[in-house]
């Protein structure tokens, strides 16, 4: 009983969460890449002190087709094949440190899908009166689908059902994608939607994640270079990077001035900066990049 509402339920409902290839091919059928922005070896601490290492740029996704993207988290295997959704982000990051009844979440290996949507068509499915009405019904909440809803929203909405999850159901992305496959054609909801492979980040216990956590080598110090050296009008400083990650970029004097501050959103693979040096006096610079608390500084010459 409890399979056959969760089916209709995810027909209803849950469609516009992510779809089989069948499904999918209705759209451009390039979702994109969401690279793992955690560095290989790196541990998420589940008291929330490193959770910043997840942060994605959307940007770089490259997806198409769609109107909006969300990333979402799905928790450590049960049994053999059913991870249990968890949530979305619509940033990469996510918050080990507090389960839905207040405690950390356990360690283990938590999976991250990224996928595509339309607003619009998952306003179609919400502002339906009979859609709401099955789902307000069996939450027991009389507005807890009234249209209108994010992603986000809906998935709190069914997650916290009494009646349609109940303590021992798991809700799963493998579960969303069988109902879409199998039922969604047949009821004519045309829902564009395209996903991503999923990646996964190992969460350890905080007793476990020590000072060093999170400050791992995310910029390869020997690909630092900046050319021309010596520079007359614009440098350009090239660097790689292991993962998606705030670069704070400053070029200072011999005495220590700063002549030049910036911030950028660095790229996995190579990353390039252009510094005006135009109004610089000739002399010897040095330029420093910044992030995750390690700092790597070089040298650089003017002259006219």
């Amino acid at each position: 009983m409890k399979k056959y509402i969760l089916h209709y339920l995810f027909v209803c409902f849950v469609s516009v969460l992510i779809a089989s290839p069948d499904v999918a091919a209705q759209c451009d059928p390039d979702a994109g890449v969401v690279a793992n922005p955690v560095p290989e070896g790196t541990n998420i601490c589940n008291d929330g002190s490193n959770k910043d290492l997840l942060a994605v740029d959307f940007s770089t996704i490259g997806y198409t087709g769609v109107t909006d993207y969300i990333i979402a988290v799905s928790g450590p295997l049960v049994g053999d094949t059913i991870r249990p959704l968890l949530g979305g982000t619509y940033d990469g990051v996510y918050d080990f440190s507090m389960d839905e009844d207040g405690n950390p979440f356990a360690p283990g290996e938590y999976c991250f899908t990224g996928f595509g949507y339309n607003q619009e068509e998952l306003d179609e499915i919400t502002n339906n009166g009979t859609i709401q009405n099955f789902i307000n019904f069996n939450n027991f909440v009389p507005d807890c689908i009234s249209g209108g809803e994010s992603i986000d929203e809906l998935l709190n909405c069914i997650q916290t059902s009494p009646t349609l999850v109940g303590a021992d159901s798991l809700l799963a992305l493998e579960d969303v994608a069988f109902v879409i496959d199998s039922i969604l054609p047949g009821l004519g909801i045309e829902a564009c939607i395209i996903f991503a492979e999923p990646y996964c980040i190992n969460v350890a216990d905080a007793a476990d994640c020590d000072g060093e956590v999170g400050l791992t080598t995310m910029i390869d110090e020997q690909s630092i270079r900046s050319y021309p050296n010596p520079v007359k009008e614009w440098a350009t400083i090239e660097f790689n990077s292991s993962e998606y990650a705030l670069i704070n970029i400053e070029v200072y004097d011999m005495v220590g001035r700063i002549v030049h501050a910036e911030e950028m959103q660095s790229v996995v693979g190579s990353n390039t900066v252009q510094i005006d040096a135009s109004d610089l006096l000739p002399g010897v610079y040095f330029y420093r990049l910044e992030s995750n608390g390690l700092s790597y500084t070089k040298r650089m010459v003017v002259d006219r």
